[in-house]
């Protein structure tokens, strides 16, 4: 007669005691990696992503295609965030996701702003989330996941936004290092967040944000929407001014050939780019630089300079415009200072990796995602042949800038839903740079905005 286990229980957990003991096992390891803070709505940030950390780290994760943006505060005042990466104490935004809904959002972001070790300054910092932008309609919220640590502690914050441009308080947290100096509590927030422009060093983060400022206005003026700062394309301005001021000149081409969307797209960025450009020169008749000693004045006098020029001046009031990237260098020793404007059409996202190179007639897919109020996507398919180096006559010799790549055809496109939309893109038998070009409406007008580059045979 065969006994039920509850009638033996002793010898029932003998017989099983190898599988009680495993999920004990389980139990504690469970137990043992749990964090002491609170539970983690969101897993860790994606291995390929290396975060800065140091003595004070503050990292934001969340789930879906919106922009959020971390802005910390540090004891002097300065607020750190997109626009303004990097602070006189040392404090820097490392990693910057989603910015502006373009071309390189994942569903899987991460933000991160930290102090190297023993660079921290002493005193009361404070930490705000911004729901910067909607990239998904069917997301009208995002929930998210602030993780702090100071000194080797960690906490962990969550919280919800749900109206763009919401900024949510998160935390008050103070930071003690004793190699630091002391922050003068008698001068206030304000006069450390916006000192004084003239006499100030070249300060490009002041510089963005001043002439951001000022293209907007002039926006407002003529009855257009703002423009987003656009963190990657910025990097691709500072580039192509360094090389301005280092060489002497003037142009959208660059030493190499290239003009600012084929920079743009060996860069990485796939968006539809114009530009405008400005150099000023202040030297002796030893050939020295004579130092800016207002900043201020110099910034608004390259605005009022690009905007007194008719082509220049319908790029900064173009309405298909949604972001912009500025970019500022200065040579103190030539007296060369020079800025590049990248504004682009952010309407439309890439959503897979699509090769930079391909092999002549090699078919290439393309999944794209209709970002705000896009709708219709159009692909045409063009070509240029490879650019060839400049030197600094020539550069200082070109004008307006006009992209050389002709029509090749009319892609089909396939809607996947209300939002997504694909193709496959064949390359042509002639070396060169195929532009992959889409046009979206947005309300009643046709819009560039996807300028997708594909170098083949090289």
């Amino acid at each position: 007669m065969r006994r039920k286990w509850w009638e033996s229980p002793v010898k029932f957990i003998c017989d099983h005691l190898w599988f009680l003991l495993l999920i004990i096992i389980l139990v504690v390891a469970v137990l043992l990696t749990h964090n002491l803070w609170g539970p983690r709505l969101f897993p860790e940030p994606i291995p390929a992503i290396v975060l800065g950390t140091g003595d004070v780290q503050v990292t934001l994760v969340w789930e879906g295609y919106n922009d959020l943006d971390l802005h910390v505060i540090d004891p002097s005042g300065e607020e750190i965030f997109f626009s303004h990466p990097t602070s006189i104490s040392s404090g820097q935004l490392d990693v910057d996701s989603n910015g502006g809904c373009g071309s390189n959002i994942t569903n899987s972001p991460v933000e991160n702003i930290f102090w190297p070790t023993g660079d921290a300054p002493s005193g009361e910092y404070s930490i705000y989330v911004v729901f910067f932008q909607q990239c998904d309609e069917n997301a009208p919220s995002s929930e998210f996941e602030v993780r702090l640590k100071v000194s080797g502690e960690e906490q962990v914050f969550h919280n919800t936004v749900s109206t763009v441009s919401e900024k949510v308080f998160i935390a008050d947290f103070s930071n003690e290092n004793p190699n630091s100096t002391p922050v003068d509590e008698n001068v206030s927030s304000a006069a450390v967040e916006t000192p004084s422009p003239a006499g100030l060093d070249f300060d490009p983060a002041y510089l963005s944000e001043r002439m951001l400022q000022l293209i907007n206005e002039s926006r407002k003026e003529n009855g257009l929407s703002e423009v987003s700062w656009d963190n990657f394309s910025a990097g691709v301005a500072e580039d192509h001014s360094r090389e301005m001021t280092t060489e002497g000149y003037i142009s959208h081409w660059d030493l190499q050939g290239y003009g600012p969307d084929v920079r743009y797209g060996l860069a990485g960025g796939v968006e539809w780019v114009q530009e405008n450009v400005y150099l000023s020169a202040y030297y002796y008749e030893n050939g020295g630089g004579v130092p800016i000693d207002d900043w201020d004045a110099e910034v608004i006098q390259a605005h009022e300079s690009l905007m007194n020029s008719p082509g220049h001046r319908a790029n900064i009031l173009s309405p298909d415009h949604s972001h912009v990237g500025l970019g500022f260098a200065y040579n103190p020793g030539d007296g060369y200072f020079a800025v590049a404007q990248e504004f682009m059409n952010k309407y439309v996202a890439i959503v897979n990796d699509v090769p930079h190179s391909a092999d002549l007639n090699e078919e290439i897919f393309v999944q794209g995602k209709l970002l705000d109020s896009a709708t219709n996507p159009l692909v045409n398919l063009f070509y240029e042949s490879f650019p060839t180096a400049m030197d600094k006559q020539a550069l200082m010799e070109t004008e307006s800038y006009s992209s050389p790549a002709e029509f090749v055809e009319v892609i089909p496109v396939e809607e996947d839903s209300d939002q997504e939309f694909s193709f496959n893109a064949k390359m042509g038998d002639t070396p060169g740079i195929y532009h992959v070009m889409i046009w979206v409406d947005v309300g009643d007008t046709s819009t560039h905005a996807i300028d997708l580059q594909i170098w083949v045979g090289n």
